[in-house]
């Protein structure tokens, strides 16, 4: 169907559907115009109960209607002898004498397809041959409808995104990077330079980049006629000449060498289809070393990141690059296992992208090539403990075949967008997970801080019984009393301390990534048969705690049906693909990590006050001795005492870092740029232990000590 007509200059179209029934005409379909006479494509089901042409509106009004020059666009050709069926109003810009666009609002006819051509042409939109350009300037795409063709976008305003890269040597990281240069420019030149040459790693330190764009739409184009060589299969799968590819459904054909012929044509044509940009999105992409890179320094990589982190507060996607064909290493599987456990708190950010991949081999007919991609993606999840995304990209500059191009600008797309999905971490509330490395070196220190602990205590003892001679026995056990006492004074405060931090880094409104619900449909025959079309649903089943955010990505679904969601325990929606609409929902569940963990907030709670009552008890019992008794000590007596008190302090600060799990960003910061945790196990353990008796917490990282007695 197409209307055909001369018009000035149009600043946006939109078409917005006049029927109030859904049945025949509630279809938000591509238009694609073109800068000439204007010549508009419009692809869509007939009334259901009819594919023959009516001269009639319906008595429900159900967009059948009757044939009017008033309905074609201004100076279009007297169609008034053909057979139209009515699609509903139309609303566009013409521009003024002044050039200042002026709103028109007509009803909207257009010529009847041919029902015997309906069925080849549903995976293709006409695009019709370009007359004069000269009488009009539009932009090259359209938006139709409430919803774009990419309606859940990046937000209007401007802002900013944060995307860290990471993953094993010679996986493709700076080349990614460079592609996506390359997609947000296809004009630019490859910079070779920051390409390893697949021997040795490019890159060594973390290097920022930065890019700025409205994130660009393209299509693929079916640009040229049948030839000799190209089967009638692969010509129905394209197209006609002019048609739009449907990839999703190319990809989705059983038959793989349907798909390797379309891959193999060089008549295809990339075109953008951009909206009118909203607003330009600053990216900064962050490229890190091999995680093989770290030859034993694993925690100073591990700091790098940290400073990049420390410098943008928060992060909004994390991408591990994995390279198809090699092999997931034991090292590299450990080394994903650090950084998942590392970053734990950011487990909702993690999207794996397979590089080097061949997009000819990429189609389930390709049984072996496309089984070892999927059992590799299995694996990778169970090593991260949690299903993650996966993107499959060919990042082959070299690659000059059409149909290779836009999957992998496709796929980017897809990267880039699944920022605006996330919901961001700050990175100054998160608390880090400990390294194996630093778990081992840590065991060292704690087993010789005990021992030391041990030995202080004794020569306390020999100190206590050196001033004792010269007291009476009942002033001599007081005075012992009160030092055991204060003590185990000592022990508590540090042991509130302790579960005032765990108890801090639950009880906190931070989201916490639950999981993803998801569903992705092509177009069918049954979009030309609207209510046959059949409706998916998903759900969250009743959960211990309430949803508290919900990211929602909805490309071309209606949502008809929906149940609980943010505030409630369980999630329900029932979704339909619009007809002629490739159908993509993605939903990701947070929920605050206070709620999420309520039991074991409550229960530090509780433990919490516990200890804050014994310290109150222990101090309460201290100055009611001191009260009793008057203790004198000789000068030497007092020095050693209090010389012997500091260092069994020193080794319980010691002890109580070294035997936490999990370090707070600034404490593990510093911790990884110090380096302490580098070289001989034994050697590290003195390195470590003397940081963490000297760390002194930013504000509010830690309860204080010296607090402790006025809680």
């Amino acid at each position: 169907m197409f209307i055909a007509g001369k018009a000035k200059t149009f600043d946006r179209l939109s078409l917005r559907h006049g029927s109030a029934n859904a049945t025949a005409g509630q279809f938000h379909q591509t238009v694609n115009y073109l800068t000439g006479p204007c010549m508009i494509v419009v692809v869509g089901p007939p009334e259901e109960s009819s594919l023959e042409p009516s001269g009639e509106r319906s008595e429900n009004d159900r967009g059948i209607g009757p044939s009017s020059n008033e309905g074609v666009l201004p100076n279009a050709p007297d169609n008034s002898t053909k057979s139209t069926t009515y699609l509903g109003k139309c609303e566009y810009s013409v521009a003024d004498q002044k050039g200042d666009p002026q709103p028109v609002k007509q009803d909207l006819h257009v010529d009847e397809a041919d029902p015997s051509n309906i069925g080849q042409d549903l995976n293709m939109i006409e695009e019709p041959e370009t007359a004069d350009q000269s009488d009009l300037v539009v932009s090259s795409s359209l938006h139709v409808g409430e919803e774009s063709m990419n309606s859940v976008e990046l937000p209007v305003e401007s802002k900013n995104f944060n995307i860290l890269v990471i993953g094993p040597s010679q996986s493709g990281k700076s080349t990614l990077i460079e592609a996506i240069r390359e997609y947000l420019d296809p004009n630019r030149e490859i910079d070779h330079s920051k390409i390893g040459n697949g021997s040795e790693s490019c890159t060594k330190e973390v290097i920022e980049n930065e890019f700025a764009s409205h994130i660009p739409k393209y299509e693929l184009i079916n640009a040229g006629a049948p030839s000799q060589t190209t089967t009638e299969s692969t010509q129905n799968s394209l197209g006609t000449a002019g048609a739009v590819v449907d990839i999703k459904r190319l990809q989705g054909a059983s038959n793989w060498h349907l798909y390797k012929n379309a891959l193999r044509k060089y008549d295809l044509r990339i075109r953008s289809c951009e909206q009118n940009p909203r607003a330009e999105y600053k990216f900064r992409i962050f490229d890190t070393p091999g995680l093989e890179d770290t030859d034993g320094h694993d925690v100073r990589n591990v700091a790098k990141i940290l400073n990049v982190l420390s410098a943008v507060n928060e992060i909004h996607l994390i991408l591990i690059t994995i390279a198809h064909g090699t092999p997931l290493t034991q090292g590299v599987q450990n080394a994903l296992k650090d950084y998942c456990s590392i970053f734990s708190e950011m487990n909702g950010l993690f999207t794996f992208v397979h590089t080097k991949v061949s997009y000819e081999k990429l189609h389930p007919g390709s049984q072996k090539y496309y089984g070892d991609l999927t059992t590799r993606m299995d694996k990778l999840d169970s090593i991260m403990g949690q299903p993650v995304r996966h993107i499959a990209i060919d990042s082959d500059f070299d690659e000059d075949r059409p149909l290779c191009i836009y999957m992998r600008r496709e796929a980017i797309r897809e990267i880039l967008s699944l920022t605006n999905l996330n919901v961001p971490v700050a990175a100054s509330q998160m608390r880090l997970i400990k390294t194996k490395r630093m778990r081992e070196v840590d065991s060292i220190v704690i087993k010789e801080q005990e021992a030391h602990s041990r030995e202080i205590r004794w020569q306390l003892l020999e100190v206590r019984s050196k001033r004792d001679i010269s007291r009476t026995q009942v002033e001599a056990a007081k005075t012992r009393e009160i030092s055991a006492l204060k003590i185990k004074i000592d022990e508590a405060r540090f042991e509130y301390r302790e579960k005032q931090v765990e108890l801090n880094g639950f009880d906190t409104d931070t989201l916490e990534f639950l999981f993803e619900r998801s569903s992705q449909e092509s177009r069918t025959i049954l979009d030309f048969f609207p209510s046959r079309r059949p409706r998916v649903p998903l759900e969250v089943a009743r959960l211990e705690f309430q949803i508290d955010d919900i990211r929602e990505e909805r490309n071309g679904y209606d949502i008809v049906h929906s149940e609980g969601g943010e505030g409630s325990n369980f999630w329900k929606v029932v979704i339909e693909r619009k007809v002629f609409r490739q159908g993509d929902y993605r939903a990701k569940f947070y929920a605050k990590r206070c709620n999420r963990q309520q039991a074991k907030v409550t229960e530090l709670k509780a433990e919490v006050e516990r200890r804050k009552e014994t310290v109150q008890k222990l101090y309460k019992n201290v100055e009611v001795l001191e009260n009793s008794v008057e203790v004198k000590d000789d000068d030497e007596i007092v020095s050693e005492k209090k010389n012997l008190e500091s260092q069994l302090r020193s080794c319980q600060e010691i002890l109580t870092r070294a035997k936490r799990t999990s370090l707070h960003f600034n404490l593990f910061k510093a911790v990884a740029e110090a380096g302490v945790y580098e070289g001989e196990a034994t050697k590290c353990a003195e390195k470590v232990a003397a940081f963490y008796e000297n760390y002194t917490p930013a504000l509010g990282e830690e309860v204080l000590l010296d607090d402790i007695r006025n809680i």
